[in-house]
């Protein structure tokens, strides 16, 4: 039995179960993406990665020839062999950094949604993981972009492309979204551990 107090209303347990439920698929989702993504990545003639161009005007064929078009490309996927071990351990390590942030946060708030359907708000579970996920999406995210560049510059320099841009400016400003979120996420986590506080607080008086 819940205490009255603390017995979640039944639309909050429908949005707690509907959280459990899409973080499931999302997680399946993702594992699927991310796998289409790693054999898209290495391919039997090298590693296939997208670049920044110089735009430029093209003609291309459409559905298998079935048509053409006229358009300006900025960026390429090249298929570059002979990368090196660095470099493909880089791009191996971005590929598992990835799959382990997106499973972490999933996880954050299924046991977030979890707790608030068994009424449990202001516990050190419930804080943990509100700082575990914020934490991720700020700090993964540039993890990733430091191994995806090493990986980028493995494969320039196995097509003997020189004097290229360390990081894209864009890549770099990317970041700001996740770090702005990630953040607002760990203060939430600061938010229910004062909670927590005041709640042994309030309970020491009674």
């Amino acid at each position: 039995m819940y205490d009255s107090d603390t017995i979640s209303t039944r639309s909050e347990r429908l949005d707690a179960i509907s959280v459990l439920f899409g973080g499931v698929c999302v997680a399946v989702i993702a594992c699927i993406l991310i796998g289409l993504r790693t054999v898209d990545t290495f391919r039997p003639d090298g590693i296939a990665w997208t670049i920044e161009t110089d735009e430029q005007t093209i003609d291309a064929t459409v559905d298998s020839g079935a048509g053409s078009i006229d358009g300006i490309v900025s960026s390429v996927t090249v298929i570059a062999p002979n990368v090196d071990g660095g470099s493909v351990a880089a791009i191996i390590a971005s590929l598992a950094l990835l799959t382990l942030a997106v499973l972490l946060v999933i996880s954050c708030a299924m046991h977030i949604a979890w707790s608030f359907l068994r009424g449990r708000f202001f516990i050190e579970g419930t804080a943990r993981s509100f700082e575990v996920a914020g934490g991720t999406i700020v700090f993964a995210p540039c993890l990733l972009l430091s191994l995806d560049t090493a990986g980028r510059n493995g494969v320039l320099q196995a097509l003997d492309i020189v004097g290229a841009e360390p990081v894209h400016p864009t890549a770099a400003w990317a970041l700001l979204p996740y770090i702005a979120i990630g953040l607002s996420v760990i203060l939430i986590g600061t938010a229910f551990r004062r909670g927590i506080r005041l709640q042994r607080e309030t309970e020491g008086l009674v």
